[in-house]
């Protein structure tokens, strides 16, 4: 009998020996037979984790080989997933080989390989997130297989099979690009990051620019906007640091926050008629922006929209603007000229904190004269300008304007721009002066748009685009 228990004894001290060692090695029941469970593991360097359906999912590589295949079984089990981050930072690589099973490249699995020259996506990837080679400063293009049901390549830039949606752009391509006519969408992050892209042309029909499109393409300087564009998305130019000046079509239907917030090159822009909200953040550090123009129909500032806006002079925010929220104008420090056109606007009492140059200008027993004197901020109830053109005419190749002010405070200075139709680099035909009269000799025939600016003593700006058609 004492045989019998030594014997058991023995025989449950090695499977408590066994178990133990399994588990200081990592393996486990499921690992007998080779197959990954749900948490990580270690395969060739290719840490691994189990998908819901049973395959796999690279999320990690700790190898150092510059050329990396990635296998498609890893124990048995198909490889189809690319993790999010699963390769980021990793600037050794110049190479990468995906097997055929992969069907899924989830957000920053490539991000800052910054050796990486190319890639090409096996047929059966039917998911790229856009932000996936961000930060690849090598890279010169992403190619999709021939037989790809999903995505197509055009000389290196990845777009969906319809070719209606611009995926991803390589992020080590230098210079000028010209977006395809047909594509109505920018994917999110499609530009993201992109250090060398210095302009680009979006055709006539596209619709959308996604969330954070060229965010921090810090080259950029110019960016040609189409008169069919509706929808600009959170980030979509943010961190935009040389991009000086860019002209909002009219089409625009909805800016979403931080679209334009650290483009600390930005000088002048003028709000389209349809936009009806000035979202978080819009212009945020915004560190040159002088000039904002708003239109009639616009009712909300939301909060931060012009926050750290140095430059930032004077801002006249129309009559159907109902409500400025917090900090949205907090350390414009050369803030000089708010113009409230709406009695009962309501105005939040830290949207001007670091504004102390600040004076208010609006009705008598207004909103903003309650407020102003609340927050011990200079009020006055002189009206800003208004119109600021009496007649433009075009005969003979030659644009004349004569300029006058309405309302505000003399002396009048004026200032006009000229552009044809098809461009938007506004031309300078004379800066602030006193003088009403301006002839523009233009180069040819077309339809030009002029925009008049005009200065009150009080530094009030505000300014009138008109269209005119030279023969």
């Amino acid at each position: 009998m004492k045989n019998n228990m030594l014997k058991k004894f023995v025989s449950v001290s090695l499977s408590v020996l066994m178990i133990t060692a399994a588990a200081g090695t990592g393996v486990s029941a499921a690992s007998a037979g080779n197959a990954p469970t749900s948490a990580a593991s270690v395969y060739r360097g290719f840490v691994t984790d189990m998908n819901s359906d049973g395959t796999i999912k690279i999320t990690g590589y700790s190898g150092s080989a510059k050329s990396v295949r990635i296998p498609s079984m890893i124990n048995g089990r198909q490889v189809t997933v690319i993790g999010r981050s699963a390769f980021e930072g990793l600037t050794n690589i110049d190479s990468v080989t995906l097997p055929n099973t992969i069907t899924i490249i989830e957000d920053h699995a490539f991000k800052g390989c910054t050796s990486l020259k190319s890639i090409l996506l096996p047929y059966k990837v039917s998911s790229v997130n856009g932000s996936a080679f961000m930060g690849c400063t090598s890279l010169q293009g992403i190619y999709a297989d021939s037989n790809c049901k999903s995505f197509t390549s055009v000389k290196g830039v990845l777009f969906t099979k319809d070719t209606k949606t611009l995926v991803a752009y390589p992020a080590g391509r230098r210079g000028a690009y010209t977006v395809p006519s047909g594509v109505t969408l920018i994917g999110d992050h499609a530009f993201s990051e992109n250090a060398a892209l210095t302009s680009v042309n979006l055709p006539k029909g596209l619709k959308r620019i996604g969330f954070n499109s060229f965010d921090y393409c810090t080259e950029l300087t110019r960016v040609r906007l189409n008169s069919d564009l509706q929808e600009i998305g959170t980030g979509g130019f943010n961190g935009c640091w040389k991009l000086s000046a860019i002209t909002l079509p009219d089409s625009l239907t909805k800016i979403e926050r931080n679209a334009f917030s650290g483009c600390r090159s930005l000088k002048a822009v003028t709000i389209p008629k349809n936009i009806k909200k000035l979202d978080f953040s819009l212009f945020e550090g915004c560190t040159s922006l002088r000039y904002v123009g708003l239109p009639i129909g616009l009712k909300e500032v939301y909060s931060n929209a012009f926050e750290r806006c140095t430059s930032l002079v004077s801002v006249n925010l129309p009559s159907t603007v109902k409500h400025v929220y917090s900090l949205a104008f907090t350390d414009c420090k050369n803030l000089r000229n708010l113009t409230v056109r709406n009695k009962d606007a309501f105005l939040d009492p830290i949207a001007f904190g670091g504004c102390d140059a600040l004076t208010i200008y609006g009705k008598k027993g207004s909103t903003a004269e309650a407020i102003s004197k609340k927050l011990g901020i200079r009020f006055l109830s002189i009206t800003a300008p208004g119109q600021s053109i009496s007649d433009v005419t075009a005969e003979n190749g030659r644009i004349t304007v004569k300029a006058r002010a309405v309302d505000g405070k003399a002396p009048y200075s004026y200032a006009v721009y000229y552009r044809s139709a098809d461009s938007e680099r506004l031309i300078p035909a004379q800066k602030f002066s006193s003088n009403k009269l301006i002839e523009i000799d233009v180069p040819k025939s077309g339809n030009y748009v002029v925009r008049v600016m005009v200065k009150d003593g009080f530094s009030r700006i505000t300014h009138t685009d008109y269209t005119v058609k030279v023969d």
